[in-house]
């Protein structure tokens, strides 16, 4: 008799949907993790196997919390493939109508627009839950420029979100709604990913 078990990026039945490890990142979460469960008609519905939690840290994006939870997940087949052979498994139904279970849908191109009207942090973690892939985005000379790797920036005077401070060599900074974020990495339209020294060497601001 042939099963088949998947294995999903997310502690079931928080973040159902197509984008779980980046929603994960996007909404400031301090913990994941990865479920085996059985699968049924409807999408990530079936009862769950196994779960094992995986810690997300301050400076993870979605690259790097993928590995680790590919490689977790790894572990967690096996361990569910093994169980159902010698008959110990136990499935638990996910209770989908109790609770608040925050979902992971399909990520598109206005998904990854920064917003710089939100907190700094909200700002950090919205480009670091999509690094590298597909990435998070703002306009810059008129252009689009993803944005990789970010942090917070403090010192500068208060502005109106969005409002631009660069030094022209190494320093590039958006104003978000209760600070600065300064920009580490990022990739202008139709070029390479960069530092941000690299690309003040090359661009005026």
């Amino acid at each position: 008799q042939t099963c088949a078990l998947p294995i999903y990026g997310s502690l079931l039945p928080d973040y159902r949907g197509a984008a779980p490890i980046n929603w994960a990142i996007i909404n400031g979460e301090r913990v994941t993790g990865v479920t085996t469960f059985r699968i049924r008609q409807e999408i990530d519905t079936g009862n769950i196997l196994f779960r094992e939690e995986e810690p997300i840290h301050a400076d993870d994006d979605a690259g790097t919390l993928y590995n680790r939870l590919m490689n977790r997940g790894a572990n967690l087949m096996v361990k569910t493939v093994d169980a159902i052979a010698d008959g110990t498994a136990t499935e638990i139904p996910q209770q989908l109508e109790q609770g608040n279970h925050p979902a992971a849908p399909k990520i598109f191109r206005e998904t990854c627009l920064i917003d710089w009207n939100k907190q700094s942090d909200q700002v950090i973690n919205h480009i670091r839950g999509l690094s590298p892939y597909p990435a998070a985005w703002t306009e810059l000379n008129g252009k689009a420029c993803k944005i990789f790797r970010a942090k917070r920036a403090d010192g500068l005077k208060a502005a109106t979100p969005g409002t631009l401070h660069s030094d022209g060599k190494s320093v590039l900074e958006f104003r978000t709604a209760d600070g600065w974020v300064s920009i580490e990495e990022l990739q202008p339209e139709g070029k390479k990913r960069m530092s941000t020294a690299a690309f003040l060497a090359g661009h005026k601001i």
